[in-house]
């Protein structure tokens, strides 16, 4: 196999992956020690795994296999690419459930503080907060 018979050359392809990768990996390394529920953390560090994993096999899929010479791992690095976007894009949906559970929770615990007076006045400290009843009404 010669450079110039995959898609892209892999002297653009797999650098451009390095740093793709590289972000990534910080991102779940921000993740890993931000303050956050650990729900939110699992769900994210998951995702930047299978991110990390896609972006290296989208360089071998560009740069690395010739598409005539090397049909079946060519087809299988695409197929898996495809697999791993559609794992990435059912975390990420996974993702924004459990931030609308964790918010709803947030919610509910708030007001029934509000309601006991376990709250701060929060005029006093120039804030504003709009809590709705569980009718809807302000």
């Amino acid at each position: 196999m010669t450079l110039a018979q995959s898609i892209v050359s892999p002297w653009a392809a797999i650098p451009l992956a390095g740093i793709v990768m590289l972000i990534i990996a910080g991102h779940i390394v921000r993740v890993e020690d931000g303050p956050a529920p650990r729900s939110r953390k699992r769900i994210r560090m998951a995702n930047g795994w299978v991110m990390l994993t896609t972006a290296a096999l989208l360089a071998a899929g560009v740069g690395v296999f010739d598409p005539q010479s090397q049909q079946r791992a060519f087809v299988m690095t695409w197929l898996l690419v495809i697999a791993l976007l559609l794992v990435c894009v059912t975390l990420a949906m996974w993702d924004v459930g459990n931030t609308l559970a964790i918010a709803r929770r947030t919610s509910r615990r708030l007001k029934r503080e509000a309601a006991l007076g376990a709250l701060p006045d929060v005029r006093e400290s120039g804030a504003k907060v709009i809590m709705q009843d569980s009718d809807g009404l302000d």
